[in-house]
């Protein structure tokens, strides 16, 4: 093909792309019209439609337009034009244009002059409507029932055709004015209020924003109104919708008609910019649980449910913000916290980071200072006292608290007051004139020492970089960490437990303090030398030394340095003492969590008997003065007649025995502890004298949770608690039970 035939197709095949464009623009394309080809109304945008027109059974004839916005840049709205022009309610119209724009054809009739056939119901119809788009009017007719719960339609723009199409059509199409008018009976945007004023017989709350926080006005005063209480009020009212009109009329006229010139209660709003919204609210409705309402300048009296009249049945006190700081945690920029003459400044970086005015010697902790702003943040009121002696049933004043937060979120400042009697605390929040009763309890934590909001994580070493822990506790012992993993060398050289080790470790290293504390006088708090529980050491290799390199990263301790712990008595709950470490200096301490545990037992080995059931060559078993001898025979194990000996249980006992972990161990010692054997193990091994061990098997231990009976194992210098339950197994299917 030559290139000027090419070209001249390209250009033919622009034009027509461009007169196609042209011809389709502002109606359906051809792709659009493809796709709507079993639609009622082939051509149909619902944007585009400016009029609709519907007659509903009854004969009711319902004229709506679409007009201009009252908010420039919004979209247009509707209005019922055959009733003045009143609001329409968007949700009813956008569904009965939904039902004209999806109407899907079941069959179709076609023939001269089908569309008056009484047949199909449609030569007096009693239902349909029309839509405009630009000067366009198409009607549309509903008539009788067809087969297959279908109805009847013809419309005006496809003459000489009836279609039958989804009964479910007449029902969205048949409305009146009452269904198609707008329900909303208060427009506008809740977040633009500034002001609520609700007046009842005797009674007036006065809400008021500024600086976005909400307060509430009474006889009392004026006090920090719960925002989720107000915003629920506002919710009530510009969500308002009505139940039904009972009537229409001049608003002057009407209002007087039905009783509301004295309402039970008027509400206003009050917002920058716009005219007050007043709702006035009367006696219930006729026959219904709602009332009777009316918004002022409109001309429209509606049956409101009850939802927003409860919500006005409350009085000022109900708004009060009890929560003595309504401020999310990340909202606060700044705390002052003051103790008599002292006065602790925190403040809080553009980077999330809390320090102190005047300098702290150490860094603050965010972990520290967010658990008081979380403590006062979610602290409600036990109770609230009003009136001139408010403060009368608490003591002097013994501190305050000052938090500072974001825009949008009120600054609060508490006074707060001593308890009396062992009573509640007191807390006035501001000029309020109430006082707060919260439990005393809530200010033990809240003082204007820094050192309770200390950073709680630091590093004294990498723990991979520990290589010798030494314990002079309960138990003494040390530990060394070699290249197949730990092992205690004193007072006994055996294999350590690694898992429990690691976690010893990674606590000394890497402490993670509950709270720091002051030791104001030596031996305090059980740190004396020696310490109450115990004294710990470790020592740091150098990075890269050693089997295990440490992370490139700096550390607290020097690179061989003996860090020494020494944990106290108890701070308070479970597992909690009081510890320091001399890097940090005799007068400060810590309260750490889980140490004590690994201070009171041997840190041996937990797998006590390595040898798999298939390598044993006999079992002897001694229980009661009675001494019983099992071996293989053929595969299968068999003891002597008549010992009661059960093969099948004592061969699942053995698996059991044979992955056994020792509960924990007790003591060292090269002789086993006093008390009565309750039975004697020997496994021998055909695979060699490294295979082979003996058990002695003591009481019971004396705390019933461990479950279990004191044991020695013949080569283990260590006397630990191994389960009572493979124990008392074993020897009942060896008959000795």
């Amino acid at each position: 093909m030559k290139n000027k035939t090419v070209i001249a197709i390209l250009v033919a095949a622009g034009l027509l792309t461009t007169y196609i464009a042209f011809f389709e623009r502002g109606r359906m394309t051809t792709t659009e019209l493809d796709e709507r080809k079993n639609r009622v109304f082939l051509d149909f945008r619902r944007g585009d439609v400016d009029a609709l027109t519907l007659v509903s059974k009854d004969g009711q004839r319902t004229e709506l337009k679409r007009v201009a916005a009252k908010v420039p840049g919004a979209d247009p709205r509707w209005v019922v034009a055959s009733a003045g022009d009143i609001s329409a309610d968007e949700t009813e119209v956008r569904g009965v244009l939904a039902a004209l724009d999806y109407l899907l054809v079941d069959r179709t009739v076609e023939g001269t002059g089908v569309g008056e056939d009484p047949r199909y119901g449609l030569d007096e119809p009693h239902l349909g409507g029309s839509f405009r788009v630009g000067d366009e009017t198409t009607e549309f007719f509903v008539g009788g029932e067809a087969p297959g719960d279908k109805v009847y339609v013809a419309v005006s723009s496809r003459p000489e055709r009836v279609f039958a199409v989804d009964a479910d059509f007449a029902k969205a199409v048949d409305k009146t004015i009452a269904g198609l008018r707008s329900k909303q009976v208060v427009e506008g945007d809740l977040d633009r209020a500034v002001a609520v004023t609700v007046e009842k017989e005797n009674d007036e709350i006065s809400l008021n924003k500024e600086g976005g926080a909400w307060s509430v006005t009474s006889e009392g005063g004026s006090v920090l109104a719960a925002h989720d209480r107000v915003r629920e009020l506002l919710m009530a009212i510009f969500e308002l919708r009505a139940e039904s009109f009972e009537a229409d009329g001049e608003p002057g006229a009407i209002i007087a008609a039905e009783g509301l010139t004295k309402p039970w209660a008027r509400v206003s709003v009050e917002m920058p910019g716009k005219e007050e919204i007043a709702l006035r609210i009367g006696a219930a409705c006729d026959g219904g649980e709602g009332r009777k309402a009316i918004r002022e300048g409109s001309g429209a009296v509606v049956c409101i449910g009850p939802g927003l009249p409860a919500l006005l049945e409350g009085k000022a006190a109900d708004y009060w913000e009890t929560t003595l700081v309504p401020a999310d945690v990340e909202e606060v920029l700044g705390v002052v916290i003051s103790e008599g003459d002292t006065r602790l400044s925190l403040e809080k970086s553009e980077e999330g980071r809390w320090s102190a005015k005047p300098q702290a010697p150490f860094p603050l902790g965010n972990e520290a200072v967010r658990e008081l702003l979380e403590l006062v943040s979610k602290t409600k009121a036990q109770a609230v006292h009003t009136g001139e002696d408010a403060e009368a049933a608490f003591g002097e004043k013994r501190g305050s608290l000052e938090i500072r937060t974001v825009a949008g979120v009120p600054d609060v400042t508490l006074k707060i007051l001593a308890a009396g009697d062992g009573g509640p605390a007191g807390v006035r929040r501001g000029k309020e004139e109430i006082v707060l009763a919260v439990a005393d309890t809530l200010f033990e934590k809240l003082s204007a020492d820094p050192l309770l909001y200390r950073e709680r994580s630091f590093e004294v070493c990498d723990p991979e970089r520990v290589r010798r822990v030494e314990i002079d506790a309960e138990v003494d012992q040390v530990l060394e960490e070699r290249e197949d993993g730990w092992w205690v060398v004193s007072p006994a050289t055996m294999r350590a437990d690694d898992g429990a080790v690691e976690m010893l470790v990674k606590a000394l290293a890497e402490p993670k303090v509950q709270r720091w504390v002051r030791v104001e006088t030596p031996g305090r708090l059980g740190l004396g030398k020696p310490a109450a529980l115990g004294r710990v050491s470790i020592r740091c290799s150098k990075r890269g030394d050693g089997h295990a390199p440490g992370k490139d990263r700096d550390d607290t301790a020097a690179a061989g340095e003996e860090i020494a712990f020494l944990f106290g008595e108890s701070a308070g709950a479970d597992e909690e003492v009081y510890a320091t470490v001399d890097l940090l200096g005799d007068d400060i301490a810590f309260v750490s969590r889980g140490v004590t545990r690994y201070l009171e037992r041997p840190l041996v080995q937990r797998d006590l008997f390595q040898v798999a059931p298939n390598e044993l060559a006999s079992v002897v078993l001694e229980a009661g003065g009675r001494r019983v001898v099992v071996g293989r025979a053929g595969g299968t194990w068999v003891a002597e007649p008549g010992s009661g000996f059960d093969p099948g249980r004592f061969d699942r006992m053995l698996i059991d025995m044979s992955a056994m972990r020792i509960v924990k161990a007790v003591s060292y010692g090269e002789r086993r502890p006093g008390g009565e054997t309750t039975a004697q193990l020997a496994f021998e091994s055909d695979k060699g004298p490294e295979r082979q061990a003996r058990f002695w098997i003591g009481p019971e231990s004396d705390d019933p949770e461990d479950s279990g009976y004191l044991a020695r194992r013949n080569d283990w210098p260590v006397t630990v608690i191994i389960p009572a339950r493979i124990v008392d197994g074993l020897l009942e299917s060896a008959g000795l039970r």
